[in-house]
């Protein structure tokens, strides 16, 4: 499994079309911590593939900023979320 820096290094230059600085990075990782806490590495490429798609299907560029990805985020399903198979419980 990648490390958190690889994922935001990776998709930073899939972003900008350049190699980040590894301080540009930490800085992204740092602010993820700060906004979310413990960060997931699948959940957070999951976030990045998701912020692409959405940034894709708009019909004007835009590029990719750290709040999509953060919003992105936060709109994925953490692994221990999933749900049993079949249908959900009123408490």
């Amino acid at each position: 499994m990648p490390s958190l820096s690889e994922i935001v290094q990776r998709n930073l230059q899939l972003i900008r079309s350049r190699a980040p600085a590894a301080s540009e990075a930490k800085t992204w990782i740092d602010e993820f911590n700060r906004h979310l806490g413990a960060v997931d590495a699948d959940r957070l490429q999951a976030a990045f593939d998701a912020a692409r798609a959405d940034s894709a299907g708009s019909t004007r560029y835009r590029p990719l900023h750290f709040d999509d990805v953060l919003f992105q985020y936060r709109r994925t399903n953490s692994p221990g979320d999933a749900a049993p198979d079949g249908p959900p419980t009123d408490p």
